[in-house]
């Protein structure tokens, strides 16, 4: 099974949003995705405020070159499971920003999975990398994401051992 990260930098909150930056990493990490995109779209004046003009701009490409080049990656890659900080965010933003360029994503709704909810299960924080820059923060959440399911699967190991011992008693 192939996983992904997928991470958006954008210059707003909601459904529509102006993307700047698209990352995306393989599981472990092997091949990675980045682009920064020219933003497309109602920019939120506090988070323009947040990036204080630092947001990603160098080497900028419209939106549509940004997303195609998002899909031939993928189809390089071919995940089965797409992971991201929370699906809820950044497969809305990429979702809508497909349909702004009348395009077809390249995923079913099934197979996003939340980083966030994991992460809640068995909190990991490896601060490895700057933040927000899309690619390192999907680097960073794999390797959170590993050592989280790790913690999670080490746990229920020890619960399912603990289990047969207190029914054997």
């Amino acid at each position: 099974m192939i996983e992904v990260m997928i991470d958006c930098e954008t210059l707003a909150l909601g459904h529509e949003v102006p993307i700047v930056q698209i990352g995306a990493c393989t599981m472990d990490m092997t091949k990675v995705f980045k682009v920064t995109v020219k933003p497309v779209g109602r920019s939120d004046p506090a988070t323009l405020a947040w990036w204080k003009g630092k947001y990603p701009k160098k080497d900028a490409v419209s939106e549509d070159i940004a997303l195609q080049a998002l899909v031939t990656w993928l189809s390089g890659v071919k995940p089965n499971i797409y992971w991201a900080n929370d699906p809820q965010q950044d497969c809305i933003w990429l979702e809508s920003a497909f349909r702004r360029n009348d395009m077809l994503y390249p995923w079913k709704y099934n197979q996003w999975r939340s980083y966030r909810t994991i992460r809640s299960l068995a909190p990991v924080d490896l601060k490895l990398v700057p933040d927000h820059d899309a690619l390192n923060d999907c680097i960073r959440q794999c390797k959170c994401l590993r050592a989280s399911l790790f913690h999670i699967s080490e746990t229920v190991s020890m619960a399912s051992h603990n289990k047969k011992e207190y029914l054997q008693s």
